[in-house]
């Protein structure tokens, strides 16, 4: 897992300068997955999904997506809204000077005047490393051999009876298609026939009756082909005008999805450049579980739901069931379930339950000269018309100390409001800094 996780915190390392195309293209590069797809099942058809969503990353800038993020909800957008993309024109059912090719799957619900079969190589096999449980609400994973959970050849050996089954339904669909004709191709007797074929073709007679007819490939009538004079390519001058129009084309497709009309910068990166106030949070372990604990705070929080039904045995169970998940035990889960109940005591926070309309960690994202300044804003509703913008922070301070450190969070704070009031067009009436240690909201 070690080069895997190595590989993910480089390339998030990249996202705030390098473009979607190029940190895709790179996760490709560096984990060869094209050229391990080769030569696998489905393998060209797969290669293809992984370029178009290099293509689409290339064109989302022009859908006014500029940021990792933002392309990451584009795709979950069009899969959430996908549907079975149209043929070309030129490719429509019945179009009697077409020839179609389809995969089994995509022809189920079509009919064509004919139908002819063909890859009678194909075994129908796939690597089998995951196997759901569905009774036992588990999955079975087994990378490959001494990495396997107990019984996995049992499972695996009833996973491929199940996939045989579906081969078999998918043999009669693809011999059901054909109106008028369905032509099955007989490889020769030393030929290797794959399996999931084999069922089909063994039961084609060997002579012709009133339904089948059977040809000798060698007796088949060849079209006739016009000679080419490849000597009169050769000596053609001027070069492969076409070749080198698709090479400039080629090359400003790309530089143009290279390019980054904008440079990204977190809020924080942005304050301490322009206030000149830096993190006071120090570098080390100490200071890494500190912002854990601040991520489980702020996820608690937010799956509270601001509710104060829930109850504090109940926040703490959840915060014990998510603490691993940060990197923090028990005790440290516990302390923070505590910061999130004195939160939500908070009158602020019950001013939230009563708004008309709330948000918890909104994503934010606010034009700059030439940056996008990208953020999330932990709380934010709507009072009399007006927003009131509230940020958690779980520093471990005194109380005679929650006014200066409120005020070295105010320019974060008046950031995320001039953003709200431009996306939203509503007033900030208040912007509030709550220290869940203190159980305190500062005004700034």
């Amino acid at each position: 897992m070690a080069p895997a996780m190595a590989l993910l915190a480089r390339l998030r390392a990249m996202r705030t300068e390098a473009s979607a195309p190029l940190l895709i293209e790179t996760l490709y590069d560096e984990t060869r997955i094209l050229a391990a797809l080769v030569g696998t099942r489905r393998g060209e058809a797969r290669i293809a999904n992984l370029e178009k969503i290099v293509n689409i990353a290339r064109q989302s800038a022009e859908l006014g997506v500029l940021t990792l993020r933002g392309f990451a909800r584009l795709l979950e957008e069009r899969i959430a809204s996908a549907r079975e993309e149209p043929d070309l024109p030129a490719n429509r059912p019945g179009d009697p000077n077409t020839v179609r090719i389809l995969t089994v799957h995509r022809a189920k619900g079509l009919e064509a005047p004919i139908v002819c079969l063909y890859d009678t190589a194909d075994n129908f096999v796939s690597a089998v490393d995951a196997i759901p449980l569905w009774a036992e609400g588990r999955i079975a994973v087994g990378f490959r051999e001494g990495c396997q959970p107990p019984g996995w050849a049992g499972l695996r050996k009833r996973d491929e009876a199940k996939a045989w089954a579906e081969a078999r339904r998918l043999l009669y669909v693809a011999c059901t298609r054909a109106r008028d004709l369905l032509v099955i191709p007989k490889p020769p007797p030393d030929a290797q026939m794959g399996a999931f074929w084999k069922d089909l073709v063994e039961r084609v007679p060997l002579a012709g009756d009133a339904d089948v007819r059977v040809l000798e490939a060698e007796a088949l009538v060849r079209p006739a082909e016009e000679p080419t004079d490849l000597r009169a390519l050769a000596l053609a001058e001027g070069g492969d005008a076409a070749g080198s129009g698709w090479g400039e084309e080629r090359r400003e497709r790309i530089a143009a999805g290279s390019l980054r009309p904008m440079r990204t910068a977190s809020v924080s990166d942005l304050v301490a450049r322009t206030e000149g106030r830096g993190p006071r949070v120090a570098a080390g372990p100490k200071a890494e579980e500190a912002r854990a604990f601040g991520r489980l705070v702020h996820r608690l929080l937010e799956l509270a739901a601001l509710l104060p039904a829930s109850g504090d045995r109940a926040l703490a169970a959840m915060a014990v069931a998510l603490g691993p998940g940060f990197g923090l035990g028990a005790e440290a889960s516990e302390r923070a379930a505590t910061h999130v109940a004195r939160a939500l005591a908070l009158p602020v926070m019950q001013r939230a339950r009563r708004a008309a309309r709330v948000w918890r960690e909104l994503p934010f994202w606010l034009p700059e000269t030439d940056e996008l300044v990208e953020g999330v804003v932990d709380l934010v509703f709507e009072e009399d018309g007006q927003l009131v913008v509230v940020d958690y922070k779980t520093d471990q301070i005194t109380a005679a100390q929650a006014v200066d450190q409120a005020a070295h969070h105010a320019a974060q704070l008046r950031l995320y409001g001039r953003g709200l009031t431009l996306a939203l067009g509503i007033p900030v009436r208040e912007r509030l800094v709550l220290f869940t240690a203190l159980g305190e909201a500062v005004a700034v």
